[in-house]
């Protein structure tokens, strides 16, 4: 109980220094620190950093995360093309979701997905589409002997999620987002942890703050 106290304390001081707030049903409550390209957030679940470079209207970016309570995490790392208020990103994406047996911790399941988002930015209104497909799982047992799996070309073993969403934007400063998307799973092994709330299927992103 003290010990959840001291990390409310922290982050409630953290929060008059943050630029903007987000909680989403999946990955929890995160306060974030942008600064010209790179930004860094703190939170419960997932705390880590994001980096961009754009260079004209093709850019780079880079996103690390990992949750220290479950000690799993993710990479993402692509190429992106933005033009008339829509954006188009490919790139690769390693995750690792691990579990403890009897003292010993292990890698439950790991994944490097190729990922591929989409979306289109209006006035109030946006739409985004995100698709992951496994191209390699991997995981070990309790002796540390690891084994790798490669997904076959069967519709019933596809590894591929789909996660449509719709985004409604409100305000200028402080700007207020709320995002709901729906998660498809296309046989699809999940290698984070299980969402924080779970709607069915359904996603919410709410964000507040100057972002």
């Amino acid at each position: 109980m003290r010990k959840l106290g001291l990390i409310l304390i922290l982050f409630f001081s953290m929060l008059s220094f943050g630029s903007y707030l987000t909680f989403d049903t999946n990955d929890g409550v995160a306060l974030h620190f942008p600064m010209n390209g790179f930004e860094v957030f703190v939170g419960y679940r997932y705390s880590g950093f994001s980096f961009s470079y754009p260079l004209w209207e093709i850019g780079s970016r880079v996103e690390m995360a990992i949750d220290p309570f479950s000690q799993s995490g993710y990479l993402m790392g692509g190429v992106y093309v933005e033009k008339d208020n829509s954006h188009l990103e490919l790139g690769l994406m390693p995750s690792i979701l691990s579990e403890q047996d009897n003292g010993s911790r292990f890698i439950k399941r790991g994944n490097l997905d190729f990922y591929l988002k989409a979306s289109h930015q209006m006035n109030l209104l946006g739409f985004e589409l995100l698709a992951q497909k496994t191209l390699l799982g991997f995981y070990t047992d309790t002796n540390k002997q690891l084994t790798f799996v490669i997904p076959p070309l069967e519709l019933e073993s596809m590894g591929v999620l789909l996660q449509p969403s719709v985004k409604f934007n409100l305000g200028q400063s402080p700007k207020v987002s709320i995002k709901i998307g729906y998660i498809l799973n296309l046989s699809w092994t999940q290698s984070l942890p299980s969402a924080l709330m779970n709607l069915g299927g359904f996603r919410i992103t709410f964000a507040v703050g100057d972002f």
